[in-house]
């Protein structure tokens, strides 16, 4: 029964990632290397010792991601000559939760075929194959858009039933330090152009004569200017070439440009006021979506005013997935409500 029940929460878990989506997130593939202690099950009769893994990783979301690796342990027998040696190939899946800017626990769920090899003497050995399973969890690291460092515990349930009568598998404790580097170049789009703002609204016009038919111009909304023709328009900086580090809202180095570009364009017209708003597509969850919008849009903000543009004229605000600009049912219409934008209010 205890077996059948792993088993369950490893299908779950194995499953699980074709269930998650998210705004975003690094599908490199990655290399593995990791180096911890095992802690044998006492029936093993064996003493501790130490594992080293190497393996393939890659994120099928911003939350979920699968590792195929290789690993090895050999450990001595307590009260007999003799050394114990296991070589096991595991598929592990990790879900990471939490809004964290650096540190991500998760935990995991894999299975994996685990080969046997006792030496018991100059000409006795004995081997076998057979299944294990695995569950854990861990923290782990994101030291730049490249290198994961992390350190988690596994326990590991050994299905060998041929070792010890009547003992019908193992459980041994796994605990690991290792490392996650990205292949290949980083996927971050080019920097889009920033749009000027318009230039500032002339003198208002005197007052049309009255008039029998309604209005030619609608009321003015909030973050509207008045235009040449007199009507309220609309005036907005885009900002989509500002990108960040993969879950994160720190400002990558591509994005400097186009900020530097939205501050010159704010210098010259210093009379306007903007909001700073962030925006998201519908990929994901809603609550999520809202916090990185405003987190993104708080470092745009902070980096105006670090750049000499008074606070006072600025205001931050996140609107999630709230406020598309296209349909979020294509992959470029995503791409295009994914931004941020500076918004010139009306004073």
């Amino acid at each position: 029964m205890h077996r059948k029940r792993l088993a369950v929460l490893i299908a779950l878990g194995l499953v699980a990632p074709t269930w998650a989506a998210a705004e975003d997130f690094d599908d490199r593939w990655r290399v593995t290397a990791a180096l911890g202690s095992v802690g044998p099950d006492n029936d093993r009769g064996i003493k501790p010792h130490a594992l080293y893994a190497v393996g393939l990783e890659r994120y099928l979301s911003a939350d979920w991601a699968v590792e195929l690796a290789y690993s090895q342990d050999r450990g001595d027998f307590e009260n007999r000559a003799g050394r114990w040696r296991n070589r096991e190939l595991s598929l592990t899946s990790r879900h990471f939760f939490g809004d964290f800017e650096t540190w991500r626990p998760y935990w995991s769920v894999g299975v994996g075929a685990l080969r046997h090899r006792a030496d018991l003497g100059p000409t006795t050995s004995s081997r076998g194959t057979n299944a294990s399973l695995r569950v854990g969890g861990g923290l782990q690291a994101n030291v730049n858009e490249r290198v994961n460092m992390r350190a988690d515990v596994t326990y590991r349930y050994d299905m060998n039933d041929e070792v010890i009568a009547r003992q019908n598998g193992f459980g041994d404790w796994i605990f690991s330090v290792g490392l996650s580097v990205a292949l290949g170049a980083s996927r971050a789009p080019a920097p889009e152009p920033v749009r000027e703002a318009a230039a500032p609204p002339p003198p208002p016009a005197p007052p049309p004569p009255p008039a029998r038919t309604e209005p030619k111009c609608p009321p003015a909304k909030p973050g509207q200017i008045i235009g040449p023709d007199g009507c309220p328009m609309d005036v907005v900086i885009d900002l989509r070439g500002v990108n960040f580090d993969f879950d994160s809202a720190r400002l990558r180095p591509d994005a400097i440009a186009t900020l530097d570009e939205a501050v010159s364009i704010l210098k010259r017209y210093d009379s306007i006021r903007v909001e700073v708003a962030g925006h998201t597509c519908n990929i994901g969850d809603e609550a999520y979506n809202q916090r990185l919008s405003e987190r993104r849009a708080k470092v745009v903000f902070d980096y105006l005013v670090e750049k000499g543009i008074s606070s006072n004229r600025l205001r931050w605000v996140g609107y999630g997935e709230s406020r598309p600009i296209a349909s979020n049912d294509t992959r470029e219409g995503r791409m295009m409500n994914r931004r941020t934008e500076l918004k010139v209010l009306n004073d």
